[in-house]
């Protein structure tokens, strides 16, 4: 259309690649993407991203717990190990149900998508993928903070015992703003929710005047 024949005539500026804290997985580049990116036109490339993210972040949320369960049971303070602190194991409790319940949810979503043609995923799963993703990055974390509670001065070490839980909590960041920032997506989720109930309610008065001149008849 008139949107693909003007990206057509516009040059597309230089992409400079930046260095970047996390891993060079995805490389961030340096470009204008103004002219050149529709999100109506991106939309399911956009749902397929933010679900790889969340089922990367739940992952990750993963590996926090079985550190921090791992380690809690290893740590003796006071005589006693770690596990056996009441608040200890609410803490590796609290992050078990908000990881299982992520996963839950990331299932769910995972089997509309293979269930749901593209175009019926881009119009119902926008807004759910949006909210589900930062769901998993909070919980992330979460997860995240308290795994550093539980190893103390060893969360901050890059090598031993405490280096998983060291490098991921500076990986929340790279897991929280990639694909949009929380308030993006927030905000996002809202407005698909909105135009799917405006579309709802358009396809119920079809019907009811269809209905109605039936009766009519």
């Amino acid at each position: 259309g008139a949107l693909d024949k003007h990206a057509a005539e516009v040059p597309a500026p230089p992409i400079l690649r930046q260095k970047q804290s996390s891993p060079d997985l995805s490389p961030k580049c340096d470009r204008q993407p103004s002219t050149l990116f529709s999100p109506e036109r991106h939309f399911h490339s956009f749902i397929v991203k933010g679900w790889a993210l969340c089922c990367m972040t739940n992952r990750f949320s993963r590996v926090l717990y079985e550190e921090a369960y791992k380690f809690s049971n290893r740590r003796k303070t006071f005589g006693k190990k770690l596990f056996e602190n009441q608040m200890i194991r609410w803490k590796l409790a609290e992050m078990v149900r908000l990881i299982d319940s992520t996963h839950a949810w990331i299932e769910n979503v995972t089997y509309q998508m293979d269930t749901m043609s593209p175009i019926e995923a881009d119009y119902k799963l926008g807004g759910t993928t949006a909210l589900l993703k930062v769901h998993c990055t909070k919980v992330m974390e979460y997860c995240a903070r308290e795994a550093a509670q539980i190893f103390g001065g060893l969360s901050y070490t890059r090598s031993g015992l405490g280096s998983k839980v060291e490098r991921l909590n500076r990986e929340v960041r790279a897991m929280a703003i990639p694909g949009g920032s929380e308030e993006i997506l927030i905000e996002l989720s809202l407005k698909q929710a909105k135009k799917v109930a405006e579309f709802a309610k358009q396809l119920q008065d079809s019907r009811d005047e269809g209905m109605a001149t039936n009766a009519k008849l």
